[in-house]
């Protein structure tokens, strides 16, 4: 009998979603080994066209190629279906659900925004200010362009999410600034 209730709980084991690697954050990962693919396809391209922007950047020499560099920036995946993304200057932090539920384009997105904070020079452990989001927003649209994503995307992706409409915060302007600043960054950018 105390074999059998060993097999029983093995087998329920099984059957739990991913544990969450960084139980700091909470939660559990509902599919964190297709965020973690989908993260890296989006971000991957973004931190090697974008390198010679950035703050930090790190060697890649594989053995048939001439080495490249590209920015230094981690993605850190958190658990939760809601779509948000920020930074802490050092990690990249992309909920399940923004790298889940979004086109890569859109993604592409929050991956430069957050990238264009480095960029920029913001340091995000001292918190967010309207200026620095407007700045980084208008850096995402070059930076995605750049890795060869579509940041014609962004105006619509920023409405369906009701972003757009957002009155803002002592951290965040009101979506209307953002929306007006990214369709300014596609226009300079003749998109």
């Amino acid at each position: 009998m105390k074999w059998l209730s060993l097999l029983l709980a093995l087998a329920l084991t099984a059957c739990v979603a991913t544990p969450n690697p960084y139980p700091d954050l909470g939660g559990d990962f509902v599919n964190y080994d297709a965020a973690r693919a989908k993260s890296i396809k989006v971000s991957a391209p973004i931190f090697r066209a974008n390198a010679a922007f950035c703050s930090k950047r790190t060697l890649i020499d594989f053995a048939n190629e001439p080495p490249f560099e590209i920015c230094a920036q981690k993605i850190r995946l958190m658990p939760g279906a809601h779509v948000n993304a920020h930074t802490d200057g050092q990690y990249i932090i992309l909920t399940e659900g923004a790298v889940m539920t979004l086109s890569e384009d859109e993604l592409a997105f929050l991956v430069s925004h957050e990238l264009g904070h480095d960029i920029a020079g913001h340091d995000m452990a001292a918190g967010s200010k309207p200026k620095l989001e407007l700045e980084a927003d208008d850096l995402a649209i070059e930076i995605m362009n750049r890795a060869g994503f579509n940041p014609r995307v962004v105006p619509a992706f920023m409405e369906r999410l009701d972003f757009a409409y957002s009155p803002g915060d002592e951290g965040h302007p009101p979506g209307a600034a953002r929306q007006f600043v990214v369709k300014e960054a596609l226009k300079r950018l003749g998109l």
